[in-house]
């Protein structure tokens, strides 16, 4: 959808993308990859605390584990 919108003539704009997901910097990497350069953006997510939510570490890699697959899988 994002690059439909870019296709069809949008003038560069400042974007923020909201994620509900935990994979906010995989997010940002695609982003970045794919929206030309004249876009300026910013992607952001609800924290997780780590008090409150005993697998926060582990949502915090799974979410890197992701960004590094899909990079690794794009760079081939």
């Amino acid at each position: 959808m994002i690059w439909e919108r870019v296709e069809m003539g949008v003038d560069p704009c400042t974007t923020l993308f909201v994620s509900s997901q935990p994979f906010c910097g995989y997010q940002y990497g695609i982003v970045d990859r794919y929206l030309p350069e004249e876009f300026l953006f910013e992607v952001v997510e609800p924290g997780t605390e780590p008090m409150s939510h005993p697998t926060a570490a582990a949502i915090t890699l799974d979410s890197v584990a992701r960004w590094l697959y899909v990079e690794s899988m794009l760079s081939d």
